[in-house]
């Protein structure tokens, strides 16, 4: 038999599956995105913002509110803990209050947030000459095990991932580190991760908003990790000729259908808040025009699919240009209900 932390030596029958038993509760987090005791590797170059979006994802569970147009729908807002290797006291401050800010938070949701969310400088636990063990060192995962112990969380982000563990990326030990963060965890996990250097990378060229999971390559480890995560984010920063910075954000799921790639703006300078640019593609405005003609509001989805299939859409176009359409911010429920309005002012 198996046990927590030894070795297994059989198989007991708890494990086998049976076609004749319900199958266990899966709890989502963010419907479509992140459920429950997932694994997820939130991948992209350094600089190109992923510790301000990963924040910004880390708030919004912890408060409770939906992210990028995921719905929020865990019974209660996440316990998250946050465990930065990198960045300095002040920038957490001036990254934290900026986007309380732009998000608008009541004084209720800024107690929430304060009790909800803990944030563990370990670049400063390091200056002040204290070792960390890597995951994967000997009593590495006792180490963490005990931290986990002390600060209990739903939701667990480790930011970067490099920095927690001492094995090669690009071969096989991946997966053991991978594992052993899932037996000592136990919970839902977020790691931020880096891309090969663009000069190391054969796959430079190729654009996350183009070939998402071909782009996807360009992570170290990347055989590993797609295997073993439950969820992979795609992040990549661009500059547009005018000077205007975006960021491109997509995701690939085990057990959901991908999150296409949409591109994300900055609210307003140094607000830090990154949310669906307010220009979207000509095929998602073309279907946006179409539904401001129609008679609005729906009852839910199947309406919105339905009114479309009848100017000739096919199903599946329907669906995902609904899909993509909610992400982007431009349809959008009514108070929660389950009632869908097009074009909402949302920011």
């Amino acid at each position: 038999m198996s046990t927590a932390t030894g070795t297994a030596t059989s198989i007991p029958e708890t494990y086998l599956f049976d076609p004749s038993l319900e199958p266990s509760h899966t709890q989502e987090f963010f419907q479509g995105f992140l459920a429950k005791d997932e694994l997820a590797v939130w991948i992209g170059h350094e600089k190109d913002r992923k510790t301000t979006v990963v924040l910004n994802f880390g708030i919004a569970a912890a408060v409770g509110r939906n992210f990028l147009g995921f719905r929020f729908v865990a019974p209660q807002p996440l316990r998250v803990v946050i465990f930065d290797y990198e960045s300095k006291d002040h920038s957490i401050h001036r990254r934290y209050r900026a986007m309380c800010d732009a998000l608008k938070l009541s004084d209720e949701e800024r107690g929430r947030l304060k009790e909800n969310l803990t944030i563990v400088e370990l670049r400063r636990w390091i200056h002040d000459g204290f070792v960390i063990p890597r995951i994967d060192a000997k009593d590495g995962e006792k180490f963490w095990k005990n931290i986990v112990d002390q600060y209990a969380a739903d939701l667990y982000i480790v930011d970067p991932m490099r920095c927690f563990h001492g094995g090669d990326e690009n071969n096989s030990t991946m997966e053991k580190v991978l594992a052993g963060i899932r037996r000592t965890f136990q919970r839902t996990v977020v790691l931020p991760h880096h891309m090969v250097k663009r000069s190391q990378n054969r796959k430079e060229n190729v654009r996350l908003k183009d070939e998402m999971r071909l782009w996807s390559e360009g992570a170290r480890g990347s055989g590993a990790i797609k295997a073993h995560a439950d969820v992979i984010v795609c992040q990549e920063r661009t500059v547009e000729d005018d000077g205007t910075e975006l960021v491109h954000w997509g995701a690939f799921l085990k057990d959901a259908p991908d999150v296409d790639p949409i591109a994300l703006e900055e609210s307003a300078p140094e607000s830090f808040l990154w949310l669906p640019s307010r220009t979207i593609p000509n095929e998602l405005n073309n279907t946006l025009n179409t539904l401001r003609g129609g008679k609005e509001p729906w009852a839910n989805r199947t309406e919105v699919a339905e009114f479309l299939m009848q100017g000739g859409m096919k199903r599946a176009t329907a669906y995902r240009h609904i899909k993509n359409l909610f992400q982007r911010g431009r349809l959008a429920e009514i108070d929660g209900v389950g009632i869908y309005k097009a074009d909402p002012e949302l920011r």
